[in-house]
């Protein structure tokens, strides 16, 4: 699954490891044909000394920052510009090696970052997801569960914390297990967020204190909800859940999606 793809910034993609910004250089000289760097100085119009006539267009390289990206070609999405992505969700005995080995060079994809498994409640999403591997979500047994999970995430190398608030499929996380969660991220300085589905449940991410919405809500959200949601919560994602790629969406739930957006 791809997301919404944004401008990638250079310093950003760069913090926390060493290394990074040579590495995110090297994938700008590698594909020139389709990105360019903003991590060095961009020269004007009247300094260039050659123009380059493509078929096609040129724009900045894009960073994804919702993918799964093993259910995609790593070197088929570096080849269309996307140079850096943000996994989130799949086990993680698979996704931080991935992540740690695309930090060199002859890592033919993206520059990966990851979340990890996503935290859910006892069976529920995406445990019995058909598109997830065993282990992309992990089962919260309590507050201190929740707790541990965050730290043990965190110490295989997360760059945020992904949660299933997917009320339609299966139970979630309590609201105890929520609060645990936020406090635990938050003290480690990570972002929390959230595939929120189901009646109430941005609600729910919003008291816990979630910092972004994996994606836009299809259920339809009160006015004075979307208004509190889009002070307080980024939405990642536009792109649609994995299972209405394999089932589309009805009329009303593109309808909300949109309205939602829109609000």
């Amino acid at each position: 699954m791809m997301g919404v793809i944004e401008p990638a910034e250079a310093p950003q993609l760069s913090r926390g490891r060493d290394g990074r910004r040579r590495r995110l250089e090297q994938l700008y000289e590698a594909h020139a044909s389709a990105v360019f760097s903003y991590a060095r100085r961009r020269a004007s119009w009247e300094d260039a000394d050659e123009e380059l006539v493509v078929d096609g267009f040129l724009m900045p390289a894009v960073a994804d920052r919702h993918v799964h990206i093993e259910l995609s070609d790593p070197a088929a999405v570096l080849r269309h510009g996307v140079t850096a992505v943000r996994d989130l969700a799949w086990p993680p005995e698979r996704i931080f090696p991935l992540a740690d080995a695309s930090e060199m060079p002859s890592y033919h994809g993206p520059l990966i970052r990851a979340a990890g498994a996503m935290l859910t409640g006892h069976g529920g999403y995406p445990t019995k997801a058909e598109w997830a591997p065993a282990g992309t979500g992990r089962e919260l047994t309590g507050p201190d569960d929740a707790v541990a999970a965050v730290a043990d995430l965190a110490g295989r190398g997360a760059t945020a914390i992904k949660v299933s608030l997917n009320a339609e499929a299966g139970p979630t996380p309590t609201d105890p297990e929520l609060m645990a969660i936020c406090d635990e991220a938050h003290r480690l300085e990570l972002p929390v967020t959230a595939h929120a589905q189901g009646a109430g449940q941005v609600e729910r991410a919003l008291g816990a204190g979630f910092d972004e919405l994996a994606h836009a809500p299809w259920t339809r959200l009160s006015d004075e909800v979307i208004e509190t949601a889009a002070a307080r919560l980024r939405i990642v994602s536009r792109g649609r859940p994995i299972k209405h790629r394999l089932r589309p969406d009805t009329p009303l739930q593109q309808k909300c999606d949109e309205e939602n957006v829109k609000a």
